[in-house]
Order: C-alpha cells, then structure tokens, then sequence
C-alpha cells in the first residue's frame, strides 16, 4: 500500500519544510510543549490550529477517503497534545457578542477574521484525537489502512452534504422560530456545526497537499472528496452568527453571504486548487489531466480533473461514498414442525391403545437460496427488498409383521357411508409408508436505519413488512391382505399458509480481526395468517358392506388468525476485496401459529365425532448459510 507524503509545517518555527512522508512530519512534531505562549497571539492562535488539524489527521475520518491516516500519533502524545489544546485554548478571548471588547492578551483588538478562525476550532470537550478502533492501528511501515466495513455500512458518518443541509434547514426554522423553539434550535444547529468544523480541517489538509503537489497524495480522490466538501462547507453561518429569531429588520437584512465591513461572516474560501498545480519550470503543470467522471450518489454534470493522461473511462480507484449493494447466499439446515397429528392406518395393543401405524415427517432437511439488494433512500435511511426460497421433502416407510400382539387396520378420516369408524383386521399384518414435502417462499422490504455508530460496534435497526407463503403436502398409503383380498388406504392431503407481517430486527456488527467482521441480528415480527386445507382420502376393502367396499372422502376447511415470528443470527464476514465480503452464518427461526392437518388415529375419536380437519401447530428452523455481499 501506497505511503502518503506531506508538506507540513513545522509547528514550533512556523516555517516550511519540503515534502516528506507525511507519518513522519506529523510523528516529528506532534509532541505536546509545555510552555504556553500568552504573549504572542498569534502563535498561540496557530499552534491551537496545528493540534486542531493533527487531531482531524490522526482520527483517520471518512471523508479524507483513501488519503486517510489513522493512528500515525502516538497514545501518549495524544493525550499531551488535547492537555495543551485545552490550556492553550483558555487564553484566548471566546467573546463573539456584540458590544463585548474583543482584546487579545497583548492588548490587541480582536478582528471579525480573528473570531472566526476561533469559532471554527472545535471546543476542548468536544476534541477528539484518538484512532477510530474500527480503523485500526497502521502496520509498522505507516501503510494507510483500508477504512472499515462500518464506514460504508451502517456506521457512516453524516456525509458533508447532509449536515449542510441540516445547518440550511435550522436556519430556515429559526426565521419564524418563536422563543421556546430558538433556543433547541440553536443547540441542534451548534451540533451540526461541530461535524462541519472537522470536515473543515480535513478539506484545508487535502487542499494544502494538493497545492503542494504532494507526490503520495492520491490526488483523484482528494479531488473527489473536495468536490464534495466546497459546497457544503462554503457559506455555512457560524453559530455565534445565527439569528434565532431574527427581528424585523434583521430578518430583512439576511444574506447567505457575509456583508463587507460587518461583523457577520461565514465560512467562505474561494480557492481555486485545480488552477494551482506545481508548474514546471516552463510553467506548464506537472501533471497532465484526464477527465472521469464522478459516479455514484454524487454523481453530477461536471467532471473532476485528476493527474495522469488516459480516456474518460472510470477512474477504478476512485472513492465513492454508496449505500447500494446486493447479496445471495445459499443455505442448508432442519425444518421442524410441532406434534406428528398427520398419519395412516392404526395399531393396537388392547383397549383403548389405538394410535396410528405410523405419522408422516415432521422433520425436513432443508436447502435453499436466498438474495436482495439494498439502496439508499436518505442520509441516514436505507431500503432494502429480499427474497427467499427453500423446500425440503422426507419419508417414512412401515413394516408391522403379522402374527404378533398387535392388531392393525385402518381408521376413516369420517364415518363411512355405512357409518363406520375404521376396519380392524386384527395380527395380519400392515405396511404403508407417509412422506411429505414442503416449498416455502419469503418477500420483504425493510427500511434501516444506524442507532450506534462509535466505536468499533456498529448497530442498526430494521423495520420491514414481509410475506411468507409454504405449501405442504402429506401421502400416505396402508396395504394388508386379508384371504388373499387386498385391503388398502390412501391419503393426499395439502396445506397452505400465507403469513403476512410487520416486524423489527437489531442488527450488530464487530470488527475481530485484519478483514474480519462478526455479525449477529436479533428479529421478531406479528403476523396475520391465512390457512387453507385440502384433503383426499380413498378406502378399498372387498370384504366390507358393499356401501363401503369402494369409497372416497374429502375435506376442506380454511382457517385465520395471528402468529409470531422470531429469528436469531451470527456469523462472520471476510473481505475478498474492497466492494465484496464472503458470509457464513447460521441462524435459527421460530413461528408460533401454522396451519397443521388432523387425522383422526382411532376409531373411537371417529364416534365422538372427530374428522380429518385443519390445527395449528409451531415450528422451529436451523440453516447454516454462505454466501456473497457486493458494494456498489
């Protein structure tokens, strides 16, 4: 990976030094001094925005983009450098009212330049020095760290855009606001401000590397990143300087601009750093300039100018801030339902001990696929549509031999059309098999939306509406011999649920290790049901009344109601490259009210009026799952 070079100030002296690695500039004059310099306002001033700006430098921000440098200052002198900030900083006036003397400690008379070089200062409480954990420490060599997973996922930053658009928007308020509502205003719009001013370091630092055309400096994304940064930050009223409520006539005296020779200003720099590239020695540009395009959610009319010559073919290395991606993976497991009330045939030892020959599955192996893709809606809101398929199928095969204790036969899913409950053939004997399958298939848009975004964790929460639609179906069949004349039973019966629901998810994800990121989502959801069943029976005995030697029963029945919906998930995330992850997980699923088909197991369930007819029942889920994530 590439080293990023700098040419940095020298603190102390104030002088130029050429360009050199940018680590080890910082590393040489990053210790905190002792001694405050009160006399002299101007150093005090400068150094105070040297710590301002090596902080913004080793925090490793986002915006800075590929040029990012996380952790290039040591832990001990981080904290130095934040303890002489805050000294330095109680020596200089904080006095921005009007009718208030602006006197430095010299007995200068403060300027309305002055001012705002200090009000763009963050205040020592709020300045933050310190690695983001989630970037990591550089490797030995100071190699520039890739950013991390939350960065582009649910741990964004509000993007420089955005907090524009939400200084614009308080200020707007503020025009009406009435006087319980100025002073949230005012507290909201100095929160937004604080994000601003280290957005304003880093543009100030990508600047000056540009203009000094740094040799590490990966200039197309500074370039973009600038592009970014101007016009959200230009024009941006300082918070001293917010009119909230504004009177009569200053409301009619309210420009975006500052007015020559006021005491109102706002953050304008109309710097042109495309037109002050490092000229040769026959003044033409040390780099030539290719034309790409910016791409993505930032994308525009203009095209941003970068070095080296090519086509106007998309720059490959050009960082772009995106919430787009998509996924699919494939997943194997267990599909469990509740009680086995499905089955064929019965058998008995002795009075009252009749059950059935045997139950269809209740268990099912499972495999299936599922895919989705997910699109920013705003700054900090982000859609998503999924899809999923799965189906499993399992049988049971049965052999009670003939000869033994106990007796067999078959028990209607109703009375027959001569009124009776089943056939019982006694010790002869009864084979038959049940098998079942099932197909299910889930439809879900989701909004998400970041709920912890310091630190290494990053967390997120969902709410979505989904669909789930499974078809099962169950066949089962007796066979037995009685004289030499066949007796059978055969059952085709199907049930289908259509749950629809709204619900929630808590997402979390952990960085543990160099491109390896633990994930974990809790999800719970209320669904309306919709069951329908149907099913078939056909019985066939010649020995029997002649009314029921040959005949067929169905039944159909609908049903609805409410279900829970429950899932728990883990997993890890290895980085194949920047935009692409390779998943493995498992999770476990559980529903608490699905359509579930009765028979009928014996013949005295038959008399109190018992029939083949639609329940309920729960079931479980287990999938382990691997697949692919792609960033747009």
């Amino acid at each position: 990976m590439k080293r990023i070079q700098l040419a940095i100030s020298i603190l102390l002296a104030g002088t130029a030094i050429p360009a050199q690695a940018r680590e080890t500039a910082i590393k040489q004059t990053a210790g905190p001094i002792s001694a405050l310099d009160e006399e002299n306002f101007e150093a005090n001033l400068k150094r105070i925005e040297d710590i301002n700006s090596l902080c913004v430098i080793n925090k490793g921000d986002p915006a800075f983009g590929r040029n990012a440098t996380p952790g290039v200052i040591s832990p001990m002198n981080v904290r130095g450098l934040k303890d002489e900030y805050r000294g330095r900083f109680d020596q200089i006036p904080q006095h921005f009212a009007d009718g208030i003397p602006w006197i430095t400690p010299n007995g200068g008379r403060l300027t309305a330049s002055d001012l705002q070089r200090i009000e763009i200062l963050q205040a020592p409480d709020a300045l933050s020095c310190s690695a983001d954990a989630s970037i990591g420490i550089p490797d030995p060599d100071l190699a520039v760290q890739a950013l991390p997973d939350q960065v582009y996922n649910a741990r964004r930053l509000p993007r420089a855009s955005d907090v524009r658009a939400d200084l614009e928007s308080l200020v707007e308020a503020c025009r009406t606001a009435t006087s319980e509502e100025a002073a949230d205003y005012q507290q909201r719009y100095e929160h937004h401000f604080a994000r601003l001013r280290e957005l304003d370091a880093i543009r100030k630092d990508l600047r000056e590397r540009l203009l000094t055309n740094d040799p590490d400096l990966d200039q197309a994304d500074a370039i973009n990143q600038l592009e970014k940064l101007d016009p959200a930050i230009d024009g941006a009223i300082f918070p001293s300087q917010l009119k909230c409520p504004p009177t009569a006539s200053e409301l009619a005296m309210i420009e975006r601009e500052p007015k020559p020779g006021s005491n109102e200003y706002s953050i304008k720099d109309a710097t042109t750093y495309r037109d002050k590239l490092a000229l040769d020695d026959s003044g033409q540009p040390v780099n030539t300039s290719a034309e790409y395009e910016v791409s993505g959610p930032f994308r525009s009319d203009h095209t941003a100018k970068i070095p080296g010559t090519g086509t106007s073919a998309p720059n490959p290395d050009l960082v772009v801030e995106s919430n787009m991606g998509a996924y699919v993976s494939a997943g194997f497991g267990s599909l469990t339902f509740g009680d086995a009330t499905v089955g064929t045939g019965f058998q008995s030892t002795g009075p009252g001990t009749e059950t059935f020959a045997d139950t269809a599955p209740t268990q099912f192996d499972s495999s299936g696929i599922s895919a989705g893709v997910h699109f920013e809606l705003t700054d900090s809101l982000t859609g998503g549509f999924h899809y999923g398929y799965s189906e499993g199928d399992a049988r049971k095969d049965f052999d009670i031999p003939a000869g033994g204790a106990i007796d067999v036969g078959n028990v209607y899913g109703a009375l027959s059309p001569s009124g009776s409950t089943g056939l019982n053939i006694g010790n002869r004997g009864l084979s038959g098999f049940n098998e079942a399958d099932f197909n299910l298939h889930e439809v879900k848009f989701s909004v998400t939306t970041p709920i912890a975004t310091e630190g290494a964790f990053a967390s997120t929460a969902t709410l979505f509406i989904n669909a789930l639609f499974m078809d099962r179906s169950f066949r089962g069949e007796t066979n037995a011999n009685v004289f030499g004349t066949p007796i059978t039973q055969g059952r085709d019966q199907t049930v289908q649920d259509r749950l629809f629901g709204l619900g929630g998810i808590l997402n979390g994800r952990l960085p543990v290790a160099e491109g390896v990121s633990a994930t974990g989502s809790v999800a719970g959801g209320l669904y309306y049901r919709e069951t329908d069943m149907d099913a078939t029976e056909w019985n066939m005995c010649a020995l029997c009344p002649p009314a029921d030697q040959n005949f067929t029963l169905t039944f159909a029945e609908d049903d609805s109601g409410t279900s829970f919906a429950g899932t728990v998930a883990a997993g890890l995330e290895f980085d194949v490259s920047r935009n692409l992850k390779f998943t493995i997980g498992a999770d476990a699923s559980y529903v608490s009210d699905i359509g579930q088909i009765i028979n009928p197991s014996s013949g005295d369930q038959v008399l109190d009026g018992e029939t083949t007819r639609l329940g309920t029942t729960d079931a479980w889920r287990w999938q382990a799952r691997a697949g692919f994530k792609l960033r747009f």
